[in-house]
């Protein structure tokens, strides 16, 4: 901190003190702070004007969970959330405010968001996950112009992310690391690295690092991971929800 970059130094402080006390405290003294009973009256006031408002689209849980939206940074974000148990910063608050437009209701838009990140986040229950998530919401925040949909919520557009970072990079990078088929009944290939796996009751998997090396992975038990029958066809591709979750994540960016 004493001889970081200036800027990088008081982002790195504020989100250490000021965001983390925010979140911490905010759990603390309202009850609410998973629902959306947690959030100002004004946010209440303009979902209420804009609950009936048309969808561009809708999705599923199970769409979301398993990163089969139209849009491929979104589910680049959701692949590195189950692969690695974060998200860069930027691209969370992108993956956090895109499905308030893709659900029919802001209360499914919310339940949906705490169930993936407490599922797959390593700050999963954590108060910084219930903060970050409610700002997607409006909470911490102020009112915008109105739109449909948000109404007066901030909004945040896909679009625009391209233009402030290198998106197709990021969903490169995501889309680059891990892929895994089903090659027999008892032999899986992952990545650019094939491992002789036994099928019951337990396996050590090769898995790719990012930097391309492979590592090996605690042995644990592939059916209840995978879940899928010994008996799966030829070529298989498992989806990519399936990461096996003692993989080592890489830490928070800020």
């Amino acid at each position: 901190i004493a001889t970081g970059p200036a800027a990088s130094v008081e982002k790195f402080l504020d989100e250490l003190i000021t965001w983390r006390e925010l979140s911490f405290n905010f759990c603390r003294l309202n009850p609410n702070h998973g629902k959306l009973r947690g959030l100002p009256d004004w946010v209440h006031r303009t979902m209420e004007a804009h609950k009936d408002d048309p969808r561009e689209v809708q999705y599923t849980l199970a769409e979301l969970e398993e990163a089969r939206t139209h849009e491929p940074l979104w589910n680049a974000a959701q692949r590195e959330l189950q692969e690695t148990g974060a998200i860069h910063n930027v691209v969370r608050m992108i993956w956090g405010k895109s499905v308030i437009l893709w659900t029919p209701r802001y209360k499914t838009a919310l339940d949906h968001l705490i169930l993936l990140n407490n599922k797959w986040g390593l700050d999963g229950k954590d108060p910084s996950s219930f903060g970050g998530i409610q700002w997607c919401f409006g909470k911490f925040d102020r009112p915008w112009f109105d739109k449909p949909v948000w109404g007066v919520i901030r909004p945040m557009s896909i679009a625009r992310a391209y233009e402030k970072f290198d998106a197709d990079g990021y969903i490169t990078y995501a889309n680059s690391q891990f892929e895994c088929f089903a090659t027999s009944a008892s032999t899986f290939w992952v990545g650019q690295h094939r491992s002789e796996v036994d099928f019951v009751p337990i396996v050590a998997l090769e898995w790719p690092s990012l930097s391309g090396v492979p590592s090996v992975a605690s042995p644990t038990r592939l059916s209840a991971i995978l879940r899928l029958s010994p008996a799966a066809p030829l070529g298989t591709h498992l989806p990519r929800s399936t990461s096996l979750p003692f993989f080592l994540p890489a830490p928070w960016h800020s």
